[in-house]
């Protein structure tokens, strides 16, 4: 939408607006990028390798949410504690990543850290209002839902939780009043 309505802007105003329909078309396309770069991740077969650079996840996650409300703080340490990785780990990782994102529609910080035994990763999301579970994700991220009732709102929960399941991994969650967090132990 945003590519198109640069064009429109071009064509409608001319070259005095060309710079400003460039940049508008220049950072809708990288956007649209990132997004597809995340998806091929999250969903495809190359996020399902092991050894994968976790730097790569971030990065594409980030570039995905770069310019949205939300913002992401990436420890230190997981590269170095999960480079190896077992089969789909990061992948998983990845999937949560995004449904933390659609958890916190009205922005904020994820921070993504090592559980202190480096069993696995944490994601904690402090939200500058408050965060969500759609309707049907709660029931969806334990498997305590029926395809029939998968909608456009809880079939991400859905799949994270069937990845997880398959690369065999287990995860959990918990809402407070201050923050929500994921949890994925390999």
């Amino acid at each position: 939408g945003a590519i198109s309505n640069g064009m429109e802007l071009m064509e409608d105003m001319g070259d005095e607006f060309m710079e400003d329909s460039l940049s508008l078309i220049s950072s809708s396309s990288e956007q649209a990028a990132f997004k597809l770069k995340v998806f091929r991740l999250a969903y495809g077969a190359s996020g399902a390798e092991d050894g994968i650079d976790p730097d790569l996840m971030r990065d594409a996650f980030k570039g995905m949410i770069d310019g949205s409300r939300n913002e992401i703080e990436w420890a230190d340490d997981i590269k170095e504690n999960f480079w190896e990785a077992p089969k789909g780990f990061m992948k998983v990782v990845l999937n949560l990543l995004v449904l933390s994102e659609e958890c916190n529609p009205s922005g904020g910080t994820m921070f993504v850290n090592c559980n202190d035994d480096k069993s696995g990763i944490t994601i904690k999301i402090n939200s500058n209002r408050n965060t969500i579970f759609h309707d049907g994700a709660e029931a969806a991220l334990n498997g305590d839902i029926a395809e029939d009732k998968l909608d456009a709102r809880n079939v991400h929960a859905y799949i994270t939780s069937k990845f997880a399941e398959h690369y065999g991994f287990s995860l959990s969650f918990e809402l407070n009043d201050d923050a929500l967090f994921f949890r994925i132990l390999k």
